[in-house]
């Protein structure tokens, strides 16, 4: 009975971790792409295969972020509950490390992305371009 309980969460744990590894690499590829902000329309990010994130103003390059999608405790901000597992983006300037964010992916598919800054809060609403 012990072999069939061990057995039975071994399955679990499997399956579970087997589901995060797809949902990262889902939203790995969702995410690649142009996105306008749908609260400042003049504020447009663009992600590439390369981890790079390009963020434009009024249609000029104003920072170029190395990028990644992570589903650990994210450790960004004290803030952040130890313990607490979401799916986050994490961007840094590449020109000063010491420039990052972080992002609760609130959703993300073919059409919208909605993330929330982990630390202050409130949500930012994008719409593919």
């Amino acid at each position: 009975m012990k072999n069939i309980k061990k057995i039975g969460l071994l399955t679990t744990l499997i399956l579970l971790v087997s589901f995060t590894v797809l949902q990262i690499s889902q939203e790995k590829e969702k995410i690649i792409g142009a996105w306008i902000s749908e609260g400042a329309p003049n504020s447009k990010w663009v992600f590439k295969n390369d981890g790079k994130c390009y963020d434009y103003l009024d249609g000029n390059l104003d920072k170029t972020y190395y990028y990644s999608i992570e589903t650990t405790t994210p450790q960004c901000f004290e803030e952040v509950p130890v313990g607490e597992l979401f799916s986050y983006l994490k961007v840094v300037n590449i020109a000063d490390s010491n420039d990052y964010y972080c992002y609760e992916i609130l959703s993300l598919d073919d059409y919208d992305l909605q993330i929330r800054w982990l630390k202050r809060g409130g949500s930012i609403y994008f719409k593919r371009q």
